[in-house]
């Protein structure tokens, strides 16, 4: 049941990416390849390595970023959590908040799938947490949607989880 709603959430998870990613405080070749994660992963890593010696902290976890979520798609998960996490601790939280949320969820998201449920609450509690910082705007909309779309998802697993164990 889980596994038909799976890719309708990380297609929407892009989606909704895409829109917050059109704020001022991205590179334009990040949210370009952002989008192009799913139709051509191998280019989004060779523009994500050439972000990611990029002298500046932002780029550098842009790069990271890019890496991380190219990997994932192409199934090299350890490496794509790796690089969450390289991420995170580049990210500080007043610089580049934005994308630190958007990194938050994304590790929340992983722990999730690989069955650390009370990890991923907590890295979507701070992900949650600096939605108060951000400024209003298209901005702050994209990572509270984000932030919401990670919750509607652990919902619909709570009621599936429900739905088997009463059948049962």
């Amino acid at each position: 049941m889980l596994g038909r709603y799976f890719p309708f959430f990380w297609m929407l998870f892009f989606v909704v990416s895409a829109s917050w990613a059109q704020s001022h405080s991205l590179s334009p070749i990040f949210i370009k390849n952002s989008n192009l994660v799913y139709q051509d992963p191998e280019q989004v890593r060779k523009v994500a390595s050439y972000l990611e010696h990029s002298n500046t902290p932002q780029s550098k976890a842009e790069g990271l970023y890019l890496l991380s979520e190219s990997n994932f798609v192409l199934g090299n998960y350890s490496e794509s959590i790796a690089r969450l996490f390289e991420t995170n601790q580049l990210l500080k939280a007043d610089e580049g908040a934005a994308l630190k949320v958007f990194v938050l969820a994304s590790i929340s998201s992983r722990c999730r799938i690989f069955g650390v449920q009370d990890k991923s609450d907590a890295y979507l509690d701070r992900a949650s947490g600096l939605l108060n910082g951000l400024a209003k705007g298209t901005e702050k909309n994209g990572c509270h949607a984000t932030v919401l779309l990670n919750q509607a998802y652990i919902l619909l697993l709570n009621q599936a989880y429900i739905l088997l164990h009463n059948q049962a």
